[in-house]
């Protein structure tokens, strides 16, 4: 009787605290709801090397809004929001170039791992010698490190664009994913009961 209280007790708390992010609640448990993705639930690391007419050393740093979606049966998708400021270094002409850069970032890896893409665009502002580039890229990612193509586009400044086509590879480190926010789908009672003991430790 005291576990079935409990669990009854558990159900209540989860609808009360989580009825607007699934509108289906009656087949979602949802943990760690997301704050959004400007506050995020984890701390985004990352260093890169874009390959282009001039290589480029870089490192990241922001914050990552990390949901994942478990459908049983071993099907989970990941989807991460990332947004945060680089520092880059390169050489043109003999000459050290120093860049600083605003991205934002979405990677989608869903189950069995099958189109899993990453998105990427990067505002870039070359301290040396004042040229503004604007770079969408596209690639594939296994969540801890990406391969993407690029094209950037020079915007603002003199001088010929130092880097139009362009691949990177970036390794990522993400600080305190457990906090990450976690939607289980329930497609039986006997899964959600089970949510429910691992959730509340029954």
């Amino acid at each position: 009787m005291t576990c079935t209280f409990i669990s009854q007790q558990a159900f209540g708390q989860l609808f009360l605290f989580n009825s607007n992010q699934r509108t289906d609640t009656s087949r979602w448990l949802i943990r760690n709801k997301s704050k959004g993705i400007i506050s995020g639930n984890s701390t985004y690391f990352a260093a890169a090397v874009n390959f282009a007419r001039s290589r480029e050393a870089e490192f990241s740093i922001g914050r990552s809004n990390i949901i994942r979606s478990d459908y049983s049966r071993g099907m989970i998708q990941s989807n991460t929001t990332t947004w945060g400021f680089s520092c880059a270094y390169s050489t043109w002409a003999g000459k050290d170039q120093y860049t600083g850069k605003f991205f934002l970032e979405h990677i989608n890896i869903p189950p069995l791992l099958f189109g899993n893409f990453v998105l990427r665009t990067d505002y870039s502002v070359n301290f040396t010698n004042k040229q503004q580039y604007f770079r969408p890229s596209l690639g594939v990612t296994l969540f801890y490190a990406d391969l993407l193509y690029s094209y950037s586009f020079k915007t603002a400044g003199p001088g010929i664009n130092q880097y139009r086509h362009g691949f990177t590879f970036r390794s990522k480190l993400y600080a305190s994913r457990k906090k990450a926010e976690w939607n289980y789908h329930i497609w039986k009672k006997e899964v959600w009961a089970r949510y429910i003991r691992m959730t509340y430790k029954l």
